[in-house]
């Protein structure tokens, strides 16, 4: 019977070939990503003809409509969210024809929309699915459903056991490993290959892990602490200062393409950080894009950088991403995110038409996030109205209401008078649970109105709240 790590893959392989793919669960560090890697090779190994798609979901994508996915579809911005999902789709059939191979890596870290097409792909049926999920973290509903759903098969993958432990340890040190150190770096590691790994370099350099008559033996203490990020921290201390720039910039965006980032960190040093194994470097849609080869470093690489420091990296990611001059909205949204925490922000006007941008593609956070931006530079209306409406969609009723009482209607004209208006109204009736202020408001408010297309728009949310309940009708 297959036990451990081999059953996990026979798992993967029942469901490569009797269904549509797999959800694979497991702790960080545990090789949910390359055992993924090899699944899919192994299916296209089997299938020649049939497309393989790689899609790595991160962090810092999370903030943009269809991060992940950027590099398989482009997007004009000008249209619905569902309609931008089923131009999704079509793209990825388009691949299809011959068969089509999808692996979505951290797919916890998933915008809202890359997750409903992830989803909407694996119920349609046109492609087998890999996705890899970090156990324990919050994911998008529509990933979760993946496996509740038993749409796709769950496969949770597990630490090494004792056994495949110590073979990993003779692959890694290239001979021998006498058994009770073996048993001594698995009782420590707890199996986490990621763990381990770490251990073995830390234990080599200290001298505490070498060979005596070409069998590996661990003597005396190991050169370690029982919390990951000093674990981390002795890797990273170990790069060149070069090295290390790479992961700091990985830190501030993830993934960047090899050409960005050897514009900016030196194409030397992404080759030196690919040889010293902190980084991979992979091709997507026809481009070689670097990401760290597990997200620990760079998060342990971001939490030690000051905040001048992270801005100064930003601004330079920005000016270099900025060079291709993105028509798309996924690039325009991707630098404007990255621009805010910096000394050169987009200017308030561009905020605010990407802040739009941004809730009509879903994603209500970053719209905020880009609103507050415009609001730091203005405190017009302008600003204070995305703001408000991507608060108010948030149920956060209050907060939205706070944005826009500092305005004075006295100085608005009669339009932006009644764009001021509309929001306050319908946060109070449908927000606030206020219907009879709210109608009573609007009336108060079309009585300064002259312009008859204004105060009819006026008149269609009184007439819309009265009808579900306010019991005021439109004068």
């Amino acid at each position: 019977m297959t036990s451990g790590r081999g059953a996990t893959r026979k798992q993967l392989e029942s469901a490569f070939a009797s269904g549509p793919g797999a959800v694979l669960v497991g702790l960080p560090g545990v090789g949910k990503t390359v055992m993924a890697r090899a699944a899919a090779k192994a299916y296209a190994k089997r299938h020649p003809r049939a497309t393989s798609l790689w899609v790595s979901a991160t962090e810092s994508a999370k903030l943009i409509p269809f991060g992940a996915f950027s590099h398989l579809v482009e997007f004009a911005g000008a249209d619905e969210p569902a309609m931008l999902l089923r131009t999704a789709q079509d793209a990825l059939r388009r691949d299809a024809a011959d068969g089509l191979v999808l692996v979505v890596d951290d797919a916890h870290h998933l915008d809202t929309l890359s997750a409903t097409l992830v989803h909407q792909v694996a119920t349609s049926g046109f492609a087998r699915m890999l996705v890899t999920v970090r156990e324990g973290e919050a994911c998008p509903d529509a990933v979760t459903a993946l496996w509740k759903d038993e749409i796709l098969a769950r496969c949770d993958i597990h630490p090494f056991d004792a056994d495949e432990s110590a073979v990993l340890l003779e692959q890694v040190l290239g001979g021998p490993v006498e058994a009770v150190s073996s048993t001594r770096m698995f009782e420590v590691s707890q199996g986490n290959p990621l763990y381990l790994r770490h251990l073995v370099v830390a234990a080599v350099d200290a001298g505490a892990l070498r060979q005596v008559e070409d069998v590996w033996q661990l003597r005396g203490e190991m050169t370690f602490t029982p919390e990951l990020s000093t674990l981390i921290d002795q890797h990273l201390s170990a790069l060149a200062p070069e090295v290390r720039m790479v992961l700091e910039f990985l830190a501030v965006d993830d993934p960047l393409s090899v050409s960005t980032l050897a514009e900016v960190a030196g194409l030397d040093a992404v080759d030196r950080a690919e040889m010293a194994g902190v980084v991979t470097v992979s091709d997507q849609g026809g481009s070689l894009v670097v990401r760290p080869s597990h997200p620990l470093y760079t998060e342990r690489v971001r939490s030690s950088l000051g905040r001048l420091a992270f801005r100064r990296l930003r601004k330079m990611l920005v000016g270099q991403l900025s060079t291709d001059a993105p028509t798309d909205i996924s690039g325009r949204l991707r630098i404007a995110g990255l621009a805010l925490d910096t000394d050169s922000p987009p200017g308030a006007g561009d905020l605010v038409a990407l802040s739009w941008e941004a809730m009509r593609m879903g994603d209500l956070a970053f719209g905020e996030r880009l609103a507050r931006g415009a609001l730091d530079q203005t405190g017009d209306l302008s600003a204070r109205l995305p703001l408000a409406h991507s608060l108010s969609w948030q149920g956060r009723g209050h907060d939205a209401d706070d944005v826009l009482d500092p305005v004075d209607p006295d100085t608005l004209s009669q339009w932006d008078l009644t764009a001021w208006t509309l929001p306050k109204a319908a946060n109070r009736f449908w927000m606030l649970s206020q219907p009879s202020h709210a109608v009573t408001y609007l009336a108060e408010m079309r009585a300064r109105i002259s312009e008859p297309a204004a105060f009819h728009t006026l008149d269609a949310l009184a007439a819309t709240s009265a009808g579900a309940g306010g019991g005021v009708s439109p004068v």
